[in-house]
């Protein structure tokens, strides 16, 4: 597959600029070009510099045998070094290139790079009258260099398609070779090259009267390529030009029109003048309407037209395009350049835009002659050049250098009889709609099972996997956690307890033991739904201090529970908070409920907020910092440690915040982001409560304890406490650490809004709605492409070995997919990959199976 740019200069010259340029870019999926506008302005320094480079590239090779017939007016051209050629050419390229980035024509250089890859065969074609702009070398435009697979072409402003009648193939390529006027050049050495082209019949006529060659390109079984190698040269305005076919004949175009006519009628479709100064002769071929000419745009050395010829014909009969092959050929000739200056700036091709250059293969298998849409325009233009006769072509040193085969690689067969293999990127936009189309149709259907619930179970697991993930992080040193394990209750059961875990005498000495922590606050995560025993005023008194909080529970008519459990009597009622959780379906806690919007005031406990915010909230007050709610009751917290002073805010869920669907949003929500570690009950130090009676932790450890909160639960037997809760990180631990004691959980939530506020720890969040549908779509586009992509190279694969690329380029897909997933959530957020998972590989199938039943995709 490849494009052609048409740049239409009009009827401008260098010395009046070209007042219009229209840059027409045919794209061979579709009919009608893409068409830019723009100018060149005047630049009547670069035929004077062109002219200058003619004379001294006449002046390097006066010792050369052959007649330059340049009038050399500068003396000191005479004697000429290549160090002043090699700073000539050097300036010639640069006043070309700042000529084409004048602004009124670059702006159609960059709208053109917008619509071509690097990656893409592109044909570019300068159709200009003016013989001075057509001198010039465009192959030195830097949009060559940064566009690998282009070459440029030179054409009129008239032209027209030419029919041929179909040929029966022979399985062989129909050359004509003419060898010319040979004095002092060497023409054997082209034949030989000619002779060994694999899978071609070659007839040559050597020194040929005109008769002859005239029979010859009447032949009625038609040529496929016409070689001429000789002398030859363009008349003083170089519009018309001439062959020597013997030692004293030579012929213009002219006096052959009626033969060459013919001979393009019957399947010309290239012709190559390995000689001297041929673009002459390609204006007098263009009026005829000859597909494709490559021509010398200067005199020749002998070894430079053999080296060209020999490179040109190994790629072109080796499968690569007749561009591909002259700019292969012509940028192969900077190897020589030591010894013959300028050599790779002759080779030019001369198109005629109504027609498609075959490659090898069609020659050879005689297709019909491909053509494109195109329109012809008047001509006009006029250029004054030198004449005269070249016998440039200097002698050779003898070998002879085999051609390949004809079979091409599919990497550099294109525009060929055989199927590329190759994406035309072009295809994307000439299926755009179908690509739209198939992006929200699988978008659509995905965003229905998921507004319908269905794949809630599936997110929440991927939220899991993506959260065990994460690195494990330090423990939170501003928590200590202590726990009434089984063996610190056996050890109390010869004392009243009334019901508690932990009886009013182990409670007092607890709570003695912790006076010297010094804590800021101390939350007891333990039920105490009666007074304390007389006996132990004590106790009342620490129950009662302003930085001790207590729990209760709210009453839970589903799970079967109607009173709830009232609160310590002799906490303060603004010191209780409730301890219930809001574990998702399948028991696993991953929201973090901070507060109810209003508490029943029947129900044995009234607390409206949580403990954990609660503790939380108390020390942030011991150090300074200040927290309210918003107009629509959101809590913000000030971090005035933190850079630009940031405010934290804890946003709310709602029913369907994430991969959550209709869940029960009541109260104020917040999604748990737990701290990572290898078990969650390592969030923070812990210890039992038997090692703090029996001052089991050295005194200087406890003065690094100092001024934390702690947390004070029951950690029992699993089997006998509900306050154990699964977490996402239950999956990947032991069966016995499975479920994580409430208090430990209480550690969680205080830690992450510590964290937030303090360590600048993102909490969890989520896009919006419509930013969660964008994304999902986006990967939905992605998965089209893929399947536009594969489809396409289904219908060139044989059997089904497409499907291992379609594996492959899904499952990459997939994989980048995850991966941003996952340095989201290293963030903070939450952001759909089910869902973007699904479409993707939805629309990659999907596309890949209609794909080929598409217009465009049947115009590859």
């Amino acid at each position: 597959m490849s494009q052609s740019l048409v740049l239409k200069l009009g009827n401008g010259n260098c010395q009046e600029g070209f007042p219009t340029v229209i840059a027409q870019l045919w794209e061979t999926d579709h009919r009608n070009p893409i068409q830019f506008t723009g100018c060149l302005p005047a630049a009547p320094e670069l035929p004077k510099l062109y002219k200058r480079w003619q004379l001294m590239y006449a002046a390097l090779y006066g010792g050369f045998r052959c007649d330059l017939r340049l009038e050399i007016h500068d003396v000191s051209i005479t004697n000429v070094s290549e160090a002043e050629f090699r700073n000539l050419s050097q300036q010639l390229e640069e006043q070309i290139n700042t000529w084409l980035n004048a602004e009124e024509f670059h702006k159609i250089e960059r709208r053109v790079r917008t619509k071509l890859m690097p990656s893409e065969e592109i044909r570019v074609i300068i159709e200009a009258e003016d013989d001075q702009v057509r001198r010039l070398p465009w192959h030195l435009w830097r949009l060559f260099e940064d566009y690998p697979l282009t070459e440029v072409a030179l054409s009129s402003q008239e032209y027209e398609r030419v029919r041929t009648p179909a040929r029966e193939s022979t399985g062989q390529v129909r050359v004509l070779g003419i060898l010319g006027n040979s004095e002092g050049i060497e023409v054997e050495k082209d034949r030989a090259l000619l002779e060994q082209l694999p899978e071609a019949e070659t007839v040559f006529v050597v020194q040929p009267q005109r008769q002859e060659l005239n029979h010859q390109l009447w032949d009625k079984q038609g040529w496929d390529i016409l070689f001429f190698a000789g002398h030859s040269g363009s008349g003083a305005d170089a519009k018309t030009g001439y062959i020597s076919i013997n030692q004293t004949d030579s012929l213009t175009i002219s006096q052959l029109k009626h033969a060459l006519r013919t001979a393009i009628t019957c399947g010309l479709r290239l012709a190559i003048f390995n000689s001297c100064d041929g673009l002459g002769l390609a204006r007098e071929l263009a009026d005829l309407h000859i597909p494709q000419l490559i021509v010398m745009r200067e005199p020749v050395p002998d070894r430079v037209a053999q080296e060209f010829l020999k490179s040109f014909l190994t790629a072109f009969a080796g499968g690569k395009s007749l561009y591909l092959a002259v700019r292969e050929a012509r940028e192969r000739l900077q190897g020589w350049e030591d010894n013959y200056p300028g050599a790779s700036w002759l080779p030019v091709i001369c198109q005629n835009p109504a027609v498609v250059p075959p490659t090898w293969q069609q020659l050879r298998d005689r297709n019909q002659f491909p053509s494109v849409s195109g329109s012809s325009s008047q001509a006009h233009g006029s250029q004054t050049s030198s004449e005269g006769q070249h016998m440039m072509r200097s002698a050779v040193t003898k070998g002879q250098t085999s051609l390949p085969s004809t079979s091409p690689t599919p990497s550099d067969q294109t525009s060929s009889d055989k199927p590329s293999h190759s994406f035309p990127i072009r295809l994307l936009w000439c299926d755009r709609v179908l690509l739209l189309k198939a992006s929200v149709f699988a978008m659509a259907l995905v965003m229905g099972l998921r507004w319908l619930g269905l794949l809630e179970g599936l997110e929440l697991k991927a939220f899991d996997k993506l959260m065990r993930q994460r690195p494990y992080e330090m423990r939170d040193e501003r928590l200590l956690i202590v726990k009434a394990t089984p063996e610190d209750i056996k050890n109390q059961e010869q004392q009243p307890k009334h019901g508690a875990s932990l009886s009013d005498h182990t409670l007092t000495r607890l709570f003695e033991k912790l006076q010297e922590y010094e804590p800021v606050t101390i939350g007891l995560d333990i039920y105490r739904d009666f007074p304390v025993d007389p006996a132990y005023p004590k106790l009342a008194t620490y129950l009662g201090q302003k930085n001790l909080f207590g729990i209760c529970k709210v009453k839970d008519a589903k799970a079967g529970d109607t009173e709830g459990i009232s609160p310590p009597l002799e906490i303060r009622p603004d010191r209780i908070g409730f301890s219930d959780a809001l574990p998702d379906q399948g028991g696993i806690l991953r929201r973090h409920l901070l507060s109810l919007n209003s508490p029943d005031l029947t129900d044995k406990c009234t607390a409206k907020n949580n403990l954990s915010l609660l503790l939380a909230l108390y020390y942030l007050d011991a150090k300074g910092i200040q927290w309210g709610y918003t107009s629509n009751q959101q809590l913000w917290i000030d971090a005035p440690d933190l850079d630009n002073g940031k405010t934290v805010v804890l946003k709310e869920l709602n029913s369907d915040t994430g991969g959550y669907h209709r869940v029960d949003a009541a109260g104020r929500q917040i999604l748990l982001n737990y701290r990572s570690r290898r078990s969650p009950e390592d969030i923070a130090l812990t210890v039992n409560v038997g090692d703090i009676l029996n001052d089991k932790i050295p005194p200087q450890r406890r003065s690094q304890l100092k001024g934390r909160i702690i947390l004070v639960g029951i950690a029992g037997p699993i089997n006998t406490s509900s306050d154990y809760w699964l977490t996402p990180y239950s999956a990947s631990q032991s069966l016995s650490e499975k479920r994580t004691p409430g208090v430990v959980i209480q550690g969680h939530m205080v830690s992450q809004i510590l964290s937030a506020v303090l360590d600048n720890r993102p909490l969890l969040w989520v896009w919006s709605e419509w930013g969660e549908v964008l994304w999902i779509w986006g990967w939905s586009v992605v998965g089209s492409v893929i399947g536009l992509v594969m489809g396409f190279r289904s219908g060139q694969a044989r059997g089904m070995h497409f499907l291992s690329g379609l594996v492959i380029s899904t499952g990459v897909a997939l994989g980048a997919l995850y991966g941003i997933c996952y340095l989201f959530i290293l963030q903070g957020g939450w952001i759909p990959l089910v869902p973007s998972a699904m479409v993707l590989v939805l629309t990659s199938v999907g596309m890949v199976l209609v794909v080929r039943y598409t217009p465009c995709s049947n115009q590859m």
